[in-house]
């Protein structure tokens, strides 16, 4: 230790040429700059991404469990297709869930097309095995929908405006907190998605919902009146701006009975952890095949489901492509650490050439300037990561400046909501500072190869 710092003092000049000097503090400032732009965008993107998936998760729930094909082909489900006592139609989960016994009475019920023999109520066993979980894991069972939506819109002052679209409905029993809502008389509760408010929807705004229903001469057009309970953020959710939340009597009147072909599925269950989301759905396929339920549902994650795995894939790559443009900017910037370095080892050949005269080992030389390339990285970091700070804590401000300057918002409130993220993200922070360092030190080594390598004898006589 006492070598290297001889070492130092003997090879840092005490009059530094401008260029040395320029390099070096050109160095620091671009290493800054690349370390400012990673912080900023990392820590905005993931700030955006955990919003977007809390609100995806407060809708969907942290995984869902929903039944696969052979649970609409079991005998359990199908069963209720011949009972009077089920209405001679299938049942959702939480209803079939409440089936102690079979709803299936020979003496009037139209004769089955398979032996009755006894009676297995998976969705039973699937609710008893939710029921038995930790307090910290929630549930709740989900009803969904596809029907038309015509709602009208009051403007006092204006003409009466509407909204009218296909929609899908989803209800949740029991309703989270956040999503509690009641019936107003004739007029059914709905939660509609925060675009509607921005496009002139008011709280009581009142409108209907269009369905088909079976009759003795044949399908006939219903209208179910409706009013707005609430706003809620759905984020970034694929069908989010088409997706309504109300109670289950609604899916129930709508859609008699749940659907085994839609891509939005019609009846399951949502399970929120506040945990890591592998680590629940590793826990309740455990549960699932331990009750020999695993044949009859499946445990999907929020982001894995056939209308979110796409977009949350993309947010991944797109944060994996800038890693890696990251890395390779900030490789250049440091290449200026190494033509610093080289500068320097080769102004000071004559010292380095004294020195290892002297004894000093390769390894005390090598340290010097790797410890030159590590300070420079270090200073760069701290200047990127302060200006990083001041930037995130006024980035409204600045983004508000810069809508001011287009025309128009820079990041559309639809897609990122009102409030901007304003603080840096740990793991952006540890990526990028972790990073930075490694890549200033090696740069630092590459150069320290070529003080290593000074021929002493030819440095002592003033040659090469």
């Amino acid at each position: 230790m006492f070598e290297i710092a001889t070492a130092v003092s003997y090879i840092t000049p005490r009059k530094r040429t401008l260029s040395i000097s320029f390099i070096g503090v050109l160095s620091a400032l671009m290493i800054a700059a690349v370390v400012w732009l990673s912080l900023v965008f990392f820590s905005a993107s993931d700030g955006f991404s955990k919003r977007w998936s809390e609100n995806v998760v407060a809708v969907l729930g942290t995984v869902r469990i929903t039944p696969k094909p052979a649970y609409f082909e079991s005998k359990s489900f199908q069963i209720d297709n011949y009972s009077s006592k089920s209405s001679e139609h299938g049942l959702y989960l939480q209803q079939k869930a409440k089936q102690d016994t079979s709803p299936y009475n020979p003496e009037i019920d139209s004769p089955l097309p398979w032996a009755e023999g006894s009676f297995e109520n998976p969705a039973k066993k699937l609710q008893t095995l939710l029921s038995s979980l930790s307090p910290n894991i929630s549930y709740s069972s989900f009803e969904a929908a596809t029907t038309y939506l015509a709602l009208s819109i009051h403007v006092p002052g204006s003409p009466q405006a509407s909204v009218n679209q296909l929609s899908f409905l989803l209800s949740l029993d029991p309703m989270p907190e956040q999503f509690s809502m009641q019936k107003q008389g004739r007029d059914y509760p709905v939660l509609f998605p925060l675009s509607f408010q921005r496009t002139g929807a008011k709280l009581n705004d009142t409108g209907f919902l269009e369905y088909a229903q079976v009759t003795p001469t044949g399908p006939k057009n219903r209208n179910l009146p409706i009013y707005v309970a609430g706003f809620y953020d759905p984020g970034i959710l694929p069908i989010g701006g088409k997706l309504l939340i109300t109670i289950p009597e609604v899916i129930e009147r709508i859609q008699p009975e749940p659907q085994t072909d839609s891509i939005f599925p019609s009846t399951g269950y949502s399970v929120w952890h506040p945990g890591s989301t592998v680590h629940l759905q590793e826990i309740m396929d455990a549960k699932l095949k331990e009750q020999k339920l695993d044949t009859f549902f499946k445990v999907e994650p929020y982001n894995r489901l056939e209308f979110t795995s796409d977009l949350f894939q993309q947010l991944e790559s797109e944060k994996n492509l800038f890693r890696l443009l990251s890395l390779i900017i900030m490789i250049v910037a440091c290449s200026n650490i190494i033509s610093l370095l080289l500068i320097l080892v080769h102004s000071k050949r004559q010292e380095i050439a004294i020195l290892r005269a002297l004894g000093a080992s390769k390894a005390s030389i090598l340290t010097i300037f790797v410890i030159a390339g590590f300070l420079i990285g270090l200073i760069g970091i701290l200047l990127g990561t302060a200006t990083a700070w001041l930037t995130m804590q006024n980035l409204n401000s600045i983004l508000a400046f810069l809508g001011n300057i287009q025309g128009h918002e820079v990041l559309a409130q639809v897609f990122y909501g009102t409030v901007i993220p304003n603080s840096l993200s740990p793991s952006a922070t540890l990526f990028t500072i972790s990073s930075t360092l490694i890549i200033a030190t090696i740069s630092g080594l590459l150069a320290s190869l070529s003080a290593v390598r000074v021929n002493v004898s030819q440095a002592l006589r003033g040659e090469g």
